[in-house]
């Protein structure tokens, strides 16, 4: 499993900036805009883990659903999250992102945005073996470390959602996407928040978002 890669090695907070590229100002983006959701219900008691449902199943269940939202979310960004005019995995012009896995790439590696979700999605997908049935035949729910392994994919996908508000949140609003990105962001949220899958070291970059949506 890989939650040892996530000390550090992947994460790159840059002490200079490129002012060249123009990152969206989250702090600018109107409450209003933010509060744009799908659906009007209570999302932190729908994510709350039912009674006498094994909780490592329940986590299989919320990280499937996260890996499914990114995807379509991405699909949305078609034409516009592209290696060209995104060469770099990044939040902002404070975070950039590595990609590392134990397959191709062992050290952590520059790749493009796109490039990265990509990877993070195969890597993700097979790891938790979306094509079984159930979480019972997924062999990394039976293993002592899956938790650490879902602390390292919802950390994977925080930087993805960051790279979207930050990157595309313009071309979201043109698309009139913002309220699925908005809704499966807050999803997310409340679940990696309920389970205990990320600190708020991890959120920091969308830290202006959490606190709105």
């Amino acid at each position: 499993m890989l939650s040892f890669f996530e000390k550090n090695k992947t994460v790159k907070p840059k002490k200079h900036f490129d002012v060249s590229k123009k990152f969206q100002d989250l702090k600018k983006i109107p409450p209003s805009e933010l509060k744009r959701k799908l659906v009007d219900i209570d999302v932190r008691k729908a994510i709350q883990l039912p009674e006498g449902y094994p909780e490592e199943d329940w986590i299989y269940i919320g990280l499937l659903d996260c890996l499914y939202h990114v995807s379509l979310l991405q699909n949305c960004l078609y034409g516009d999250c592209t290696d060209e005019s995104c060469p770099v995995m990044n939040a902002g012009s404070k975070y950039e992102y590595l990609w590392q896995d134990n397959d191709q790439h062992k050290k952590a590696t520059k790749v493009s945005a796109p490039q990265y979700i990509s990877l993070f999605l195969d890597w993700a997908e097979k790891l938790l073996a979306v094509d079984q049935l159930t979480s019972t035949e997924c062999a990394a729910v039976k293993s002592p470390e899956f938790r650490a392994t879902a602390k390292t994919i919802a950390r994977r996908l925080i930087r993805i959602y960051g790279h979207m508000y930050y990157s595309h949140w313009d071309v979201i609003l043109e698309r009139g996407a913002e309220s699925h990105l908005n809704t499966c962001f807050f999803q997310f949220l409340c679940f990696v928040q309920e389970f205990g899958l990320c600190s708020d070291k991890d959120i920091e970059p969308l830290k202006d978002i959490a606190d709105k949506v």
